[in-house]
């Protein structure tokens, strides 16, 4: 499934509304106007990583993200740079570098392997 712009303006709606929040309401809890809530969910305006994170945070939700599995770590790492900067292509360059090191670290852990893979 490719994430664009009006998938993400869609899901903040969704999320919105199954948190049982106004547009007025939510913007209260982010500190913004009504219009620009409004404008998030209609794709007039797009919305930003932090917004997405905030967002979610305001309607009790935890903001995730989660990859197809690639053929090998290197297929997964780029596949999730890819996805960052379709997602979010005016994040800036620093933030998608900040985020992909944290990515890096954390696919050198092992943490991401599931129970069954460990010994």
């Amino acid at each position: 499934m490719a994430i664009t712009s009006e998938w993400i303006a869609t899901r903040l709606r969704e999320i919105r509304e199954d948190a049982g929040l106004s547009q007025t309401e939510l913007g209260d809890r982010l500190g913004k106007y009504q219009a620009w809530i409004h404008r998030r969910e209609s794709g007039l305006s797009k919305a930003t990583f932090d917004d997405v994170t905030e967002w979610a945070k305001a309607c009790g939700r935890t903001f995730m993200v989660d990859f197809p599995e690639p053929s090998s770590e290197s297929d997964r790492f780029s596949q999730m740079v890819e996805l960052l900067r379709k997602a979010w292509p005016y994040m800036n360059n620093d933030r998608v570098l900040s985020i992909t090191a944290l990515l890096k670290v954390f696919m050198a852990s092992g943490e991401h392997q599931d129970d069954s893979e460990v010994a």
